[in-house]
């Protein structure tokens, strides 16, 4: 099973990648964002946040990370919309 948060635009969303990937995380094990691990000891959140930062150039972003959070598999995809998916741990 997985959780999947999706935003309308990726120019739209109010908050960061970061953010986002917590409370996806939260959401897929109905726990508490606050009482997760911090997403640093995963990824780096400020690289996270720049690998999909607008670009001087071309204000759109494309592409796709992996990583894993907490046990889990994370995925964070952007072209239109921004997703991010969370699978369920592995144990």
């Amino acid at each position: 099973m997985s959780t999947q948060i999706s935003s309308k635009n990726q120019h739209d969303t109010a908050d960061s990648v970061s953010l986002d990937v917590v409370r996806a995380v939260a959401a897929t094990t109905g726990t508490d964002p606050e009482a997760l691990p911090p997403l640093y000891e995963w990824i780096d959140p400020d690289a996270l946040e720049a690998i999909f930062a607008p670009s001087q150039a071309d204000d759109r972003r494309e592409g796709t990370i992996e990583f894993t959070y907490d046990g889990h598999l994370v995925t964070v995809s952007f072209d239109d919309d921004r997703t991010i998916t969370v699978d369920e741990a592995d144990h």
